[in-house]
């Protein structure tokens, strides 16, 4: 793969990911700042990941016709063009819907970055490299949280906006795939067909499943440290922080670690630690809050937030190298499946989450995360001994 292509793919997704964590934790300083209900402003997450998730099945038969590289710079420049109007906007409406625009340009990211690492890089290196891309995504997603505790949260989107902008002028004179850029058939969506592929349903399935429970969760956290324990905004963004920077090691170890051992000890290994991680916070936060001091409560979920991010982080890259490893007859669709399952699921996870979280209350659903998740790994074992499948 090209220097100038792996430049292009790395850039992608820090801007793309800048703010796709600080969102959660900035939740109550835009609340804030508009006059509005935390709970309210927090249909912003779930805005931008179900449409995400049903335009990344867009992108990749689009590209079967279209210039792959036309669709990337334009809709990679409205995606930025999203970002710089969201951080400009002055009522949670036009937050609203330009958080929904930025997660219907946003995308094609993923998908392409996918279709890019399958035909451009040898088979031995492509779990290093998707590892390398993860860990750049996780790195920006520290940045942004490390700077939404600091500086005025219009900016955690104005600097992607502006970064993204200038990334697609470069983008229009450097990035290429050659003859793989350019369409040669009709507009087709071959979605079914690929998951009649018992292996690749396996896989969606289980990202499927894992993907709600995960996200009913992580994308309240910032929620939950505000209104359990009154944290301010640097306190929660600096615990999320710590989520980030543990997946930067989680995704880059985990690249190769998935190499080396294999793809499915190191998918189990995360959902291990998840568990463990969440039946500590679901347990013992509540118990800590009586016994600690407010501003102390930090210092208990520090450890506990950075197991979470890594289980999370592992069983992430084991499940994209599998994808990578795909026939190139089922790479393609695979690669939009991946961002389009992963983000409506997480959107209808966080959804869930909201309504869990307003009708019952935050430690309900810490307790159906656990028993969720521990359901999945056990029955997951239980297939795989049956079949040759990770599901």
């Amino acid at each position: 793969m090209s220097k100038a292509n792996l430049f292009s793919l790395y850039s992608r997704g820090a801007v793309l990911s800048f703010n796709a964590a600080a969102t959660s934790a900035l939740i109550p300083s835009i609340a804030l700042s508009l006059g509005k209900d935390p709970l309210e402003v927090g249909k912003m997450i779930w805005l931008y990941m179900i449409p995400y998730g049903v335009f990344a099945l867009l992108y990749v038969p689009l590209s079967s016709a279209v210039n792959i590289k036309t669709i990337a710079v334009i809709s990679f420049l409205l995606f930025s063009l999203s970002n710089l109007l969201l951080g400009l906007s002055h009522s949670l409406s036009q937050v609203f819907i330009f958080r929904v625009l930025a997660g219907v340009f946003g995308a094609s990211v993923v998908p392409i970055a996918f279709f890019t690492v399958g035909v451009g890089a040898d088979s031995k290196k492509r779990g290093k490299t998707l590892g390398i891309f993860f860990s750049l995504t996780f790195a920006s997603s520290l940045c942004g949280l490390f700077l939404s505790g600091l500086i005025n949260w219009r900016y955690i989107y104005i600097i992607p906006g502006v970064l993204g902008v200038i990334l697609s002028g470069y983008e229009c004179f450097f990035f290429s795939l050659g003859s793989k850029a350019y369409g040669h058939s009709r507009l087709s969506f071959n979605y079914l067909n690929a998951l009649r592929n018992r292996k690749v349903y396996s896989i969606f399935m289980y990202i499927f499943i894992i993907s709600i429970f995960y996200h009913s969760i992580r994308q309240w956290l910032g929620v939950y440290f505000y209104k359990t324990f009154s944290l301010g905004q640097f306190l929660i963004s600096s615990l999320l922080l710590v989520m980030s920077l543990a997946g930067i090691l989680g995704e880059f170890s985990g690249g190769f670690l998935s190499d080396r051992e294999g793809r499915t000890k190191v998918v189990n290994l995360g959902i291990v630690f998840m568990v463990v991680s969440l039946a500590l916070i679901a347990l013992g936060g509540h118990m800590a809050s009586k016994i600690i001091h407010k501003q102390m409560i930090a210092v208990y979920f520090i450890p506990i937030l950075a197991v979470f991010g890594t289980g999370w982080t592992f069983n992430h890259i084991g499940l994209s190298a599998m994808i990578a490893d795909l026939p190139d007859s089922l790479l393609s669709y695979a690669s939009g499946l991946n961002s389009s399952v992963r983000s409506l699921a997480g959107g209808i996870g966080a959804l869930l989450g909201g309504v869990i979280i307003k009708s019952y209350g935050f430690v309900l659903l810490f307790v159906i995360g656990v028993l969720g998740l521990l359901g999945l790994f056990l029955l997951s074992r239980f297939f795989r001994k049956r079949e040759a499948y990770i599901c």
